[in-house]
């Protein structure tokens, strides 16, 4: 699979969708990751990168992957996620989420 992202900026510099290159990284988000997030039971955990798989690496570099999980948090806490839950944060500082219908 060819590389998805190629970002820079910084996501937390306020609204998601006043920069294009978010825009372009919420819209795979939740183009590669609703159906697989269909595809799980309720109450099953996971991890953004458990979610995506094999193709989490082609995901940028290192920061780019970062910026995605701090984005798919913020959809998931923003409710534009539904079915989701942010559960908590892991000692390896990686996102924990729960399918809840």
């Amino acid at each position: 699979m060819k590389q998805l992202i190629k970002m820079r900026g910084n996501l937390d510099t306020g609204d998601v969708s006043t920069h294009s290159e978010i825009g372009y990284l919420e819209n795979m988000i939740l183009n590669y990751a609703l159906p697989k997030i269909a595809g799980l039971n309720i109450g099953d955990l996971f991890e953004l990168k458990e979610l995506i798989g094999s193709d989490w690496d082609n995901i940028g570099g290192h920061g780019d992957r970062n910026r995605a999980g701090r984005l798919f948090k913020k959809l998931i806490i923003s409710g534009q996620i539904k079915n989701v839950r942010f559960v908590e944060t892991r000692s390896n500082r990686h996102a924990l989420y729960q399918k809840t219908a």
